[in-house]
């Protein structure tokens, strides 16, 4: 027997006696909007409704927050995942290299004498005043001593300082031609170290310095050194042409650019291709690379090869859970650009100096990048690089073209 029910001053719904709402309806809709609801939901509300309209709402609010949540620790673990990728991609590359190299990481040791190499090799000259302002040494190392030359004639008109620190500076200097030789050189550097590091001088070391000074070339004395072959540099105008036809060479390039554009494009980087890439590189390669990648990828985004390595890292060394920064890749590349302008200064000459200005410039503002200043420097360090690659095309174009009047003459 079911009782009549009135709701409302319209609707009226028969209910089962003794039983709650058993129509058939859809439980996940919500009975306060009717638009959105079947025929058979009571209309236009009852408690079980209100109560089935509260429950769906709690549900929503749990759902996102669930979403939120999962969100939030979406972008918490995606650095801590870029992270464990570098790190997979860093030993995977050490692993293939000793492979390839069959060997293994060596140490090397400072030297097998105590104290050699204890101090940089610029700070002789230091320590040696150091030495010599001792009191326990100031006597001995302000007389005058006599020694002969590289000439053969005998002096007396330098103190053991000076003497020492003009054989120390002139080995530094010219280490072909020095009147010190490399034995005794090795011999002062050691001695500075120690005193450097224990502030004593034993009678057995003055004596050495002593001996230095008066005999600096050894049992052998001075000798001349062998004048070397003059060496002729590979017409850069046959290293042009070389660039253009060799396959595998062309290869390399397209390869290297390649590498590039997969890590930097798209989501996220890709550390196994820009690791590859920036193995890869060589100063004979780095410049049309650049070129390659700009050509071919770069135009179409819209940025350089150095824009797309700075959108892709946030920090210039590290940045959150120690993902590796753009130090390392751009320092790779400096590397390889400063090489290549050296070498064409050596080889081929830089007449007005615009080479060796612009490389200068180049290495002077590469070393003043910090991560202080790194937000703020995009535009200076993609200027900073094309004006060096081009100081290095005008230096290898004006070579080229100065072989071909020499050629034509």
């Amino acid at each position: 027997m079911a009782d009549s029910l009135n709701i409302g001053t319209t609707w009226t719904v028969n209910v089962p006696a003794n039983s709650g709402r058993t129509v058939s309806q859809n439980l996940w809709q919500y009975s306060l909007f009717p638009m959105a609801t079947a025929p058979s939901v009571m209309y236009p509300c009852d408690g079980l409704s209100n109560m089935n309209d509260a429950q769906l709402m709690n549900f929503d609010f749990g759902t996102t927050q669930f979403l939120d949540t999962s969100t939030n620790m979406f972008y918490q673990i995606m650095p801590m995942m870029k992270q464990w990728m570098a790190q997979q991609a860093e030993m995977y590359q050490k692993i293939m290299s000793n492979l390839h190299s069959n060997s293994s990481v060596t140490v090397t040791k400072p030297g097998t004498v105590d104290g050699t190499k204890v101090i940089k090799e610029s700070k002789i000259k230091s320590v040696l005043n150091k030495i010599a302002t001792d009191p326990a040494n100031k006597d001995r190392f302000t007389k005058n001593i006599e020694y002969i030359d590289s000439k053969g004639n005998k002096v007396t008109d330098k103190n053991l300082l000076q003497r020492l620190i003009q054989l120390s500076k002139e080995y530094q200097e010219t280490p072909d031609t020095a009147e010190i030789s490399e034995e005794n050189y090795k011999l002062l550097w050691d001695i500075a170290g120690k005193y450097d590091k224990t502030g004593e001088l034993s009678t057995s070391d003055y004596k050495v310095l002593l001996e230095i000074a008066k005999n600096p070339g050894g049992p052998g004395a001075y000798k001349k050194p062998e004048e070397k072959p003059e060496t002729k540099a590979t017409p850069m105008t046959d290293i042009a042409n070389y660039k253009k036809t060799d396959v595998e060479y062309k290869n390399a390039v397209t390869n290297i650019a390649a590498n590039y554009k997969q890590a930097l494009f798209g989501w996220g980087t890709k550390y196994g291709p820009l690791q590859s890439a920036t193995d890869s590189i060589t100063a004979d390669n780095i410049i049309e690379v650049y070129d390659e990648f700009n050509r071919k990828y770069g135009v179409n985004e819209g940025e350089t090869l150095i824009e797309s390595i700075y959108n892709d890292f946030d920090d210039w060394t590290n940045s959150w859970y120690g993902i590796t920064g753009s130090a390392s890749t751009f320092t790779a590349i400096h590397d390889k650009l400063a090489e290549r302008a050296q070498n064409h200064i050596e080889k081929y000459g830089d007449k007005d100096g615009s080479l060796k200005k612009a490389l200068d410039n180049f290495n002077a503002q590469f070393e003043s990048i910090n991560d202080d200043n790194y937000d703020s420097k995009k535009d200076s360090i993609k200027k900073m690089f094309a004006d060096i690659i081009s100081a290095i095309k005008n230096a290898e174009a004006a070579t080229i073209a100065k072989e071909k009047a020499q050629k034509e003459e």
